[in-house]
């Protein structure tokens, strides 16, 4: 692998940030986060299976300096940067999953997520190409709808990894995983 890059995918809670995440590190020129076993022997509907819980401060210091796919949470970046944790991470790249508006991927949003429309509204403006520009001065910056991710096929992720990057993913790997993963969060009636 030789990869100066590094991805920070900046997700509100319950948004698919790990998997979309897991996802991405199959592209051989990223560290790998997970494998295919850690979504076949997990029961869990999270995919929260990297040896870093998020991109928390405290344990940022483990992650080499280059080829990461990293995820969390605006605050947690946030905080990142006022620990001066960012600057070894040189050529970041920002993917932002957009919060859900419809369908399954708001389902799910819903259930992890009990907010008031108030805090709903600042959740889906905190997570925007302008916010992160804004707040981090960063510019190498996609935002990718939620509702993308939370499809049974893994088609509309290729297609829109294809055409707004340069990211390729493992297809055969990311079905599985995907497939499991997807599998595990679409019966919303039997709960979370």
């Amino acid at each position: 692998m030789n990869n100066t890059r590094n991805i920070f995918v900046l997700f509100s809670p319950g948004s698919g940030g790990n998997h979309f995440s897991n996802m991405l590190a199959t592209d051989k020129r990223f560290n790998t986060r997970c494998g295919l076993e850690a979504y076949t022997n997990s029961t869990e509907k999270t995919a929260h299976f990297s040896n870093i819980e998020n991109i928390r401060y405290e344990q940022i210091d483990a992650v080499p300096d280059t080829g990461n796919v990293l995820c969390g949470h605006f605050g947690e970046y946030h905080w990142l940067r006022i620990h001066n944790k960012l600057d070894r991470f040189k050529q970041r790249q920002i993917f932002c999953i957009e919060v859900p508006r419809s369908g399954l991927a708001l389902k799910r949003y819903q259930k992890y997520r009990k907010l008031a429309e108030s805090m709903y509204e600042e959740q889906c403006t905190l997570y925007t190409i302008l916010m992160i520009n804004n707040a981090f001065n960063e510019h190498d910056i996609i935002s990718i709808p939620a509702e993308t991710i939370f499809q049974p096929a893994i088609e509309p992720i290729q297609n829109f990894l294809k055409t707004e990057s340069d990211i390729s993913i493992d297809i055969d790997l990311c079905t599985q995983m995907h497939g499991l993963w997807y599998d595990k969060n679409k019966y919303l009636d039997g709960g979370f």
